[in-house]
C-alpha cells in the first residue's frame, strides 16, 4: 500500500526518486544512496613480493644495457685488417678509439706507431690527389681548346677525344670529360643523319665510325652503321649495273659499226676482183659510138677473118704464155686492223655482297677464330682496340679486311689484320643462294 509522507504533503520529486524501477514503492530497508565500498589494505607480504619483482627486472635491464664493449685486442685486430686492405680512414678511427678507451694497454705503442704511419700516408695521398686534380684540369683545358677548334679526332695527339680519354683513364667518373664526349658524339650523330638523308653514304659511314671510335660498344651506332653499309652496297651495285648496261649498249653500237665496215670492205673487194676491159674492145666501142654520133645510126662493121696459111710442114706447137700472176696487193685491198672492242667487266651481281643482317639467319657463324698473340717484347701501356670490316667469300674465307678504327700502335693493327684473315665462317646464303657478306669485327688487346 502507498504510504504518504509524515508531513502529509505530496512532493512529486520524492515520489519518483523513492520508487523502484518496477514502479513499486521502495522498501523500508533500501537506502536512498549507495554505501561506499570498504577500503582494502595491502598486506606486507605482497609488498615484499612486488619489490623482489622490481629488483629482478632492474637487474635484467642492467645486464642487457650495461654489457661491456669489445676489448682492445678485438679492436686492434679489426684495425689491422682495415690497414692491410688499405682502408686507412676506418683503421685510423679504430686505432684512435683504442688509444682513448685503453690508455694503459700494452698495445698502445703499436697503436701510436700505426696512427703516425696512417697520418703520413693520408697526407701523401692528399698531396697526390691535389696534384692529380691539377693535371686533370690542365688536360681538360686542352680538351676544351681542341673542341673549340673542332679538332674532335684529328690531329692524332692533339684532339678533344685524345685528352678526354687520358682524363677518364685517371678518373673514370670525371663528369666534364664525359659531358664533352657526349657533345662530340651528338655532333657526329647529327652529321651522319644529314649525310644519310642526302644519300651521301660514304660520309655517313665515316661519321658512324667516328662515334664507334669514341664508344666502341655502342650497339645502336653499330646497327645504324650496318644499315648504311647495306644501303651503300645497294647503290654501288645499282651503279655497277647501270655501267654494265651502258657498256652493253656501247658494245652493240660498235658491233653494228663493225658489221657495216665489213659490208663496205666486201663490196670493195668484189669490185676490185672484176676483170678490166681490153684496149681493142674499148676502141671498137669508141668508134661505134663515134659513127653513131655522126650518122645517127648504129653501123655494124664486119672485120675480115684472116685466112690460115697452108704449109706442108707441120705447125709447131705453140706453148701458151705463162699466166701472169697479179701481185696480192693489186688483187686484194689492204684490210685495216680489226677493231678491238672492250669486253664488259664481269658482273658483280653474279655473286652479290650483302651485310650481315641480310643473310639467312641474320647472324654470322664462326668455324674458326684466330686469337692474336702479342709478343712479350712489346710494351703495351694501355688496352688497345682494332675494329675492322671483313668481306667473307662464299667459301667462308675472309677475302678482304678493311680497318675502320686502328690501334695507336701500328704493329697491333697489323697483328689484328693478320688474325682476321685467318678467320673462317660458315658460308652464308640469302634466299637460299650463296652470297658474300660483310661483318664488323672487334679485337681487343689488353
Amino acid at each position: 500500500m502507498y504510504q504518504s509522507p509524515p508531513n502529509n504533503t505530496f512532493n512529486g520529486s520524492e515520489f519518483w526518486t523513492n520508487r523502484t524501477p518496477s514502479g513499486s514503492p521502495p522498501s523500508s530497508t533500501q537506502p536512498n544512496k549507495p554505501a561506499p565500498a570498504p577500503k582494502r589494505k595491502i598486506s606486507l607480504p605482497k609488498i615484499l613480493v612486488l619489490l623482489i619483482i622490481i629488483g629482478l627486472l632492474g637487474y635484467l635491464v642492467f645486464q642487457l644495457t650495461g654489457k661491456k664493449g669489445p676489448s682492445s685486442a678485438d679492436l686492434f685486430s679489426q684495425a689491422e685488417m682495415l690497414y692491410e686492405k688499405g682502408d686507412l680512414v676506418e683503421a685510423l678511427t679504430l686505432y684512435q678509439q683504442i688509444k682513448l678507451n685503453f690508455p694503459d694497454d700494452p698495445l698502445i705503442p703499436v697503436v701510436e706507431r700505426r696512427i703516425q704511419e696512417i697520418s703520413v700516408k693520408l697526407e701523401e695521398a692528399k698531396k697526390s690527389k691535389e696534384k692529380l686534380n691539377t693535371h686533370i684540369q690542365e688536360l681538360m683545358a686542352q680538351a676544351n681548346q681542341a673542341f673549340a677548334k673542332k679538332n674532335y679526332l684529328k690531329p692524332a695527339n692533339n684532339n678533344a677525344i685524345y685528352y678526354t680519354e687520358q682524363i677518364l683513364a685517371l678518373d673514370p667518373h670525371y663528369q666534364p670529360a664525359l659531358d664533352l664526349q657526349e657533345k662530340i658524339v651528338e655532333y657526329y650523330k647529327a652529321e651522319a643523319q644529314k649525310a644519310e638523308a642526302a644519300k651521301q653514304y660514304d660520309k655517313a659511314i665515316e661519321m658512324y665510325n667516328n662515334i664507334l671510335r669514341i664508344r666502341p660498344d655502342d650497339s645502336a651506332t653499330l646497327n645504324a652503321l650496318n644499315i648504311v653499309l647495306g644501303l651503300n652496297q645497294y647503290y654501288q651495285t645499282k651503279k655497277t649495273s647501270e655501267r654494265i648496261v651502258n657498256t652493253e649498249r656501247e658494245l652493240q653500237r660498235l658491233r653494228r659499226l663493225l658489221s657495216e665496215e665489213q659490208k663496205k670492205r666486201a663490196a670493195l673487194e668484189k669490185k676490185a676482183s672484176t676483170p678490166p676491159r681490153t684496149a681493142s674492145s674499148s676502141n671498137r666501142t669508141s668508134s661505134k659510138s663515134a659513127s653513131t654520133k655522126s650518122t645517127g645510126k648504129t653501123v655494124v662493121r664486119k672485120t675480115p677473118t684472116p685466112k690460115k696459111a697452108v704449109s706442108s710442114a707441120p705447125a709447131p706447137k705453140t706453148t701458151p704464155p705463162p699466166a701472169t700472176t697479179k701481185p696480192a696487193t693489186s688483187a686484194k685491198t689492204t684490210t685495216p686492223p680489226a677493231t678491238t672492242t672492250p669486253k664488259p667487266a664481269a658482273s658483280s651481281a653474279a655473286i652479290p655482297t650483302v651485310i650481315e643482317p641480310l643473310i639467312d639467319g641474320g647472324k654470322r657463324k664462326y668455324v674458326f677464330k684466330k686469337t692474336p698473340v702479342v709478343p712479350a717484347t712489346w710494351n703495351i701501356s694501355k688496352p688497345e682496340k682494332v675494329r675492322a670490316e671483313c668481306t667473307v667469300g662464299i667459301d667462308g674465307r675472309v677475302e678482304k679486311v678493311r680497318v675502320l678504327n686502328p690501334a695507336s700502335d701500328k704493329r697491333l693493327t697489323q697483328l689484328a689484320v693478320e688474325a682476321l684473315k685467318q678467320y673462317r665462317y660458315k658460308p652464308a646464303t640469302r634466299n637460299g643462294k650463296p652470297v658474300r657478306f660483310k661483318v664488323v669485327e672487334l679485337i681487343v688487346f689488353k
